[in-house]
């Protein structure tokens, strides 16, 4: 199946690109987007989206097709995670 990941604020600077566009299997789940995104736009990326277990960090805020979504949920074929990083600052 054909997903559609979008970056927001910072992330898309770390990608170096608004979106990826990735081909996983039938049954994946939004972690897994996650995961291949990761991969997809290098260690930038990486660095902001996983935890040091490699796992999708829990601060994430995930949104598949516009409706917010957690990491369990499984993927359609044509669908859109839209990743939120959250930002701290003073």
């Amino acid at each position: 199946m054909t997903v559609r990941v979008a970056f927001s604020a910072h992330l898309r600077a770390a990608a170096g690109r608004g979106h990826v566009e990735l081909s996983l299997p039938e049954g994946a789940r939004i972690a897994d987007a996650v995961l291949a995104a990761a991969r997809e736009a290098g260690p930038k990326l990486a660095e902001a989206l996983l935890d040091a277990a490699g796992q999708p960090r829990a601060s994430l805020l995930l949104f598949l097709n516009d409706e917010q979504a957690a990491a369990p949920q499984a993927l359609t074929d044509g669908g859109e995670v839209t990743i939120i990083a959250p930002i701290s600052g003073g």
